[in-house]
């Protein structure tokens, strides 16, 4: 029973490894694409006619925000090497998709003077027309703000609670460490003035 186990472990961390091994490089590949993107010059990508129109098909779909794509390839590919628990399953694939629709969302908010392709393609001019129009820029931005929190649970299985706690602490270590210099300054700049009288 014990060897069956540790079997399917094996079997499990390989898997994960050809998996990180595909991620990383289809996401290494496509930041070649895109560094090497120029519009109507396919002959210019490093990646071939092929890393070409990958580039031209996520830049026209998702405008600056599909340059955060080859990122979250390699991201999963380290999260798969690491031997992270869990899987990379349905929820966390969707969340990466959620992560490209929002930068995209975003980008065609913030921007609504630039061309659609550009700023958030045609995904996020499309998202942000629907939400602009249903909401305006402040409800859009806050429904925006709630979807960024539910993609990070979504991403790191983390409860935004436990992140909140986190930044926190590390604040009042920040504040507490600031009040404690600025106590040892304010006793030097005493110090001088005494020497000085």
């Amino acid at each position: 029973m014990a060897r069956a186990k540790s079997a399917d472990r094996e079997v499990s961390r390989i898997v994960h490894e050809v998996e990180a091994i595909l991620a990383a490089a289809v996401g290494l590949a496509l930041v070649l694409s895109f560094l090497s993107y120029v519009p109507d010059a396919p002959a210019n990508n490093y990646v071939g006619p092929v890393g070409y129109r990958l580039a031209d098909l996520l830049i026209q779909a998702f405008g600056y925000a599909a340059y955060v794509f080859p990122f979250l390839l390699v991201g999963a590919a380290v999260w798969l090497f690491a031997g992270a628990k869990g899987s990379p399953g349905a929820v966390r694939a969707a969340g990466a998709v959620a992560v490209l629709v929002e930068c995209a969302t975003a980008l065609a908010l913030a921007r609504p003077e630039m061309p659609t392709e550009v700023a958030g393609g045609w995904v996020g001019g499309f998202a942000a027309r629907l939400l602009s129009d249903a909401f305006g820029l402040v409800g859009s931005s806050l429904l925006l703000g709630a979807g960024g929190l539910l993609i990070f649970i979504m991403l790191t299985g983390l409860p935004v609670s436990r992140l909140a706690a986190a930044l926190a602490s590390a604040a009042s270590l920040s504040a507490s460490g600031l009040l404690r210099l600025v106590a040892r300054a304010g006793r030097q700049v005493l110090a001088w003035v005494r020497l000085l009288l």
